[in-house]
């Protein structure tokens, strides 16, 4: 059964053991034995250490072999293909459609145990738009008993190892030749991803940049107005100043006037020779 997870490729050791005991141990229990290739995530002590806890043995593939994990690496490519079909309106939001695949992947007919990998794993197929309603009642079976579905992924479980163990010699009789399928190729996409994450936030630093210059704008535009008022300040000040000193010359002529009044008065008056 495939498990479709959205992760980075830059995810530490302790976010995959979280996501391994979120999204599988919690729905199909310890694992006995996990085959895994050799990334460093996988070969660090940590996840040693956890694998060791949880007492499931660890099967690394060989190095530049990723083949000894066939199925993981088939799986891969399935899941590009699935991504390259769903994603045709880009790839920003790839992880929103991985549900939706999952159960797709989950629910469809392998060609390798005629049966799906839900069916293998519940004994029993989903719900499906198809198939709206679910029975009212379900057959009672005694204690001990093997019921039919059972009986079915027994069957299924055991044409899948069977048909594990033809392939090598089917692959032999054709020669050895093997079908590359197309490749997606993820780092072109995650560059172009980054790239307009990018172009995004140059976009956005640009807006910045102009709201910036519109605020220095503003600023100069108070400075101007300031200096204007402090303009009109001085003017006013030295109108002000004019009109005080147009006070003080006017103070000025009317002491003039009072003065030239008080000596005209002193000389029409006959001294006291004059009247001998």
């Amino acid at each position: 059964m495939g498990h479709f997870i959205p992760t980075h490729t830059t995810a530490r050791t302790k976010v995959t053991a979280q996501l391994f005991v979120r999204y599988i141990i919690s729905q199909h229990g310890i694992l006995t034995t996990l085959i895994s290739d050799r990334d460093p995530k996988f070969t660090s002590k940590f996840w040693k250490e956890l694998m060791s806890l949880l007492g499931t043995k660890l099967a690394m593939s060989s190095a530049y072999h990723p083949q000894t994990d066939g199925q993981t690496e088939r799986l891969n490519q399935i899941v590009e293909q699935l991504l390259r079909a769903a994603c045709k309106d880009g790839i920003s939001k790839w992880d929103l459609h991985l549900p939706t695949l999952e159960f797709a992947y989950n629910n469809a007919t392998h060609a390798a145990t005629g049966q799906t990998p839900f069916f293998l794993c519940y004994g029993r197929h989903p719900l499906t738009p198809q198939q709206p309603t679910i029975p009212a009642t379900t057959p009672r079976q005694d204690d001990g008993a093997v019921t039919p579905p059972r009986l079915d992924v027994d069957a299924a479980t055991a044409r899948r190892h069977g048909s594990a163990s033809r392939r090598p010699r089917q692959h032999d009789a054709a020669g050895g030749t093997t079908t590359r399928p197309q490749q997606l190729d993820v780092a072109a996409m995650a560059a172009r991803e980054r790239g307009e994450r990018e172009r995004e936030r140059e976009r956005e630093r640009e807006r910045e940049r102009e709201r910036e210059r519109e605020r220095e704008r503003e600023r100069e535009r108070e400075r101007e107005r300031e200096r204007e008022r402090e303009r009109g300040r001085e003017r006013e000040g030295e109108r002000e100043r004019e009109r005080e000193r147009e006070r003080e010359r006017e103070k000025e002529r009317e002491r003039e006037r009072e003065k030239q009044a008080r000596g005209g008065s002193v000389r029409s008056r006959p001294t006291r020779n004059e009247l001998l």
